[in-house]
């Protein structure tokens, strides 16, 4: 029995799916297409961009702050220190008048006339810095023990080898305290000047070779 509906009992019923359409399809309805996950889009690149970019500028800051406070510092003490090394350098240099081998005295007259150089271009440093030395202060780091060392092996006749030796360990020392103190600064005229007494002490170190 039918329902006098209006409708035609004999047309095809057609499903009327339109109004559904925007849940099976999200492309269809009025959101064109949000997906799920956006998170805004936009919004949120520019606000990573921005932190980011702040980290940056933040670290750059500071690198500027550390190199312009502590980057150019001098390490007036320990350049001190090498002033009385130097010293102590020319002073055992000069004691080779007793040795016999033509090549080591010639040695150590470089050694003495170098490491003496060095030591007027340090000292000018020093005092453009703000800080002279006088002769009883580079004096500091006199070893008493060197000259009884040098005196018994003049006796024993091994004066050459003994001196030779001993030469050779005041540079090598001399050599690890420029290496430090180069290390321990960031200003570019003293490392300048460290980095090229440390390449001549290398020069100096190959020549003293053994009588």
């Amino acid at each position: 029995m039918w329902l006098n509906t209006g409708m035609d009992p004999n047309q095809p019923i057609t499903p009327n799916t339109g109004q559904y359409d925007f849940i099976v399809s999200p492309e269809a309805s009025g959101h064109h297409g949000r997906r799920l996950f956006s998170f805004g889009g936009g919004n949120l690149l520019v606000t990573l961009a921005i932190i980011i970019g702040g980290a940056l500028v933040f670290i750059i800051a500071v690198a500027v702050i550390v190199n312009v406070f502590f980057g150019s510092k001098t390490n007036i003490d320990e350049l001190v220190g090498i002033a009385q090394t130097q010293s102590e350098v020319v002073r055992v240099s000069a004691l080779s008048a007793q040795v016999h081998d033509q090549g080591l005295r010639n040695a150590a007259e470089s050694t003495q006339q170098t490491v003496g150089s060095q030591q007027q271009a340090l000292l000018a440093f020093l005092k453009k810095q703000g800080r002279s030395l006088k002769e009883k202060d580079l004096a500091l780091k006199k070893k008493v023990q060197t000259d009884q060392t040098l005196q018994a092996a003049q006796q024993a006749n091994t004066y050459d080898v003994t001196f030779q030796q001993t030469l050779r360990t005041e540079l090598t020392d001399y050599s690890a305290a420029l290496k430090t103190a180069y290390n321990n600064t960031g200003n570019s005229t003293e490392r300048s000047l460290l980095r090229g007494e440390y390449t001549d002490v290398q020069m100096l170190l190959k020549q003293l070779t053994p009588p």
